[in-house]
């Protein structure tokens, strides 16, 4: 190894061990060659944020938070499902044409300034409005650009009492994904397509150099432990690229169903799972999204089922998006100790607001 690989290897873990105070929650998406897609998301609060699943319908319109926006409203062409816990918006959710998205802390954003022929919106509002409009991650590209989209913080974006600073990833049913980042007042577009990973801070593009060390060092036998954001990277990269796209005949008979299908399933949540922090495990006070995991989902974008795993609770619900017709909106609580196991589509379905 040279001298210059060496210095830049201590770099990039000096780069890992200086992040401790780096946010949690964690994304990814599975893809393999038989064309099944899965997305995975954990949300990692310092307190049981109340929470919905909840139906936004199509045909409505929505208003933008930022007043005078050049965009002040617009009409919603896809009806989607996922959790509401931030206001009115979702922060995990998949609509009716099969494109899932998620956004996640980056303490590292800068949205900068508003400049001429730009459309503001108001940050919370971004993964609702790219739902309301987009069916492909092509589309949620194209808006983003043709549209020149920057998001304003307004005093409606707070969670907990703290500013928000967020990235987002979505994914569509061709495996299509995209990280949109906000870095240094510039939009950064990350497009792949396949297994992608997604967490926290830093930008993307530093997360890649660090992923990269870790590959050529052989994530496989250096696996990292913590629950540091580059850590969980590495961590979801190296398991990602072992599971099997092929019946595991050790574990087969145990699968629900005895199906391929599920046990890919099975092996996206076991990742998830395995970057989540234990319930009651406050890391760094001084930021709230570095402790305990509250909730996973997952999107099989295959089947068209959105999945919610509560980590407060030993029980895991699915809705089944097939069946709803968004034309009315639905609320189900998730935050209110009740049990929820298996298809809560009717509970859903049958909620009255």
């Amino acid at each position: 190894m040279t001298k210059i690989i060496v210095l830049l290897s201590i770099a990039l873990l000096f780069c890992v061990s200086l992040s401790s105070s780096a946010y949690a929650c964690s994304r990814f998406s599975y893809v393999d060659d038989a064309g099944t897609v899965i997305t995975a998301r954990s949300m990692d609060w310092q307190d049981n944020i109340p929470g919905e699943m909840h139906i936004f319908r199509r045909g409505v319109v929505r208003h933008n938070l930022v007043v005078g926006s050049k965009m002040p409203t617009w009409m919603v062409k896809y009806g989607s499902v996922g959790i509401r816990n931030l206001g009115a918006v979702p922060s995990s959710a998949v609509n009716e044409k099969g494109l899932a998205l998620d956004f996640l802390w980056l303490g590292c954003s800068n949205y900068g300034k508003l400049r001429n022929g730009e459309t503001a919106i108001a940050l919370s509002q971004l993964v609702q409005y790219l739902l309301d409009t987009c069916a492909t991650v092509d589309e949620v590209e194209s808006r983003l650009l043709k549209e020149k989209i920057r998001p304003v913080l307004t005093e409606h974006e707070k969670i907990s009492g703290y500013n928000m600073t967020l990235h987002i990833m979505a994914t569509d049913k061709t495996g299509n994904n995209v990280v949109i980042e906000w870095v240094d007042g510039k939009l950064t577009i990350h497009k792949q397509r396949g297994k992608m990973v997604m967490t926290n801070d830093p930008d993307y593009e530093k997360m890649l150099a660090i992923r990269d060390y870790y590959r050529e060092l052989g994530i496989e036998n250096n696996m990292p432990g913590s629950s540091l954001s580059q850590a969980r990277f590495v961590y979801i990269d190296g398991w990602l690229n072992q599971m099997l796209d092929r019946v595991s005949e050790n574990y087969i008979s145990g699968i629900t169903g005895h199906s391929l299908h599920n046990q890919k399933l099975a092996g996206v949540l076991s990742i998830i799972r395995g970057v989540s922090t234990p319930v009651s495990v406050v890391l760094d006070v001084k930021h709230p999204n570095n402790t305990s995991t509250i909730w996973r989902t997952m999107a099989d974008l295959t089947e068209n089922v959105f999945y919610y795993d509560s980590a407060l609770a030993n029980t895991f619900a699915w809705v089944d998006v097939n069946r709803i017709d968004f034309t009315e909106e639905k609320n189900l609580p998730l935050s209110d100790g009740r049990v929820l196991n298996g298809d809560i589509t009717d509970l859903l379905l049958s909620n009255k607001d």
